[in-house]
């Protein structure tokens, strides 16, 4: 269960980030904490992985659990990629190569 805090967590930075920042302009430039924004959420998407092996080093989990925990943290990158080019192929101009 530990593993799933920063699995939950991690698009959190970039939420607030964009709810805070106020600015809808496209060309504006970046908000003041973005890169702190960038450095949360790559501490806690680090954690999805460091989380289980650092539990299966330190024999507090079996190695199986080790694996189905970085299976289904794979899994979800692999749902979120096929998401994102499903939804950059319906916006795309119908060009296609």
């Amino acid at each position: 269960m530990i593993v799933l805090v920063p699995t939950a967590l991690f698009p959190l930075p970039f939420i607030v980030l964009n709810t805070c920042s106020g600015s809808g302009d496209m060309f504006s430039e970046k908000p003041a904490a973005w890169h702190w924004a960038e450095f949360a959420t790559s501490f806690l998407w680090a954690g999805c992985f460091a989380i289980p092996i650092l539990l299966a080093i330190t024999e507090s989990i079996e190695v199986g659990a080790m694996a189905v925990s970085l299976a289904g943290t794979l899994l979800i990158c692999a749902l979120r990629g096929v998401w994102l080019y499903y939804k950059h192929k319906e916006s795309s101009d119908g060009f296609s190569m």
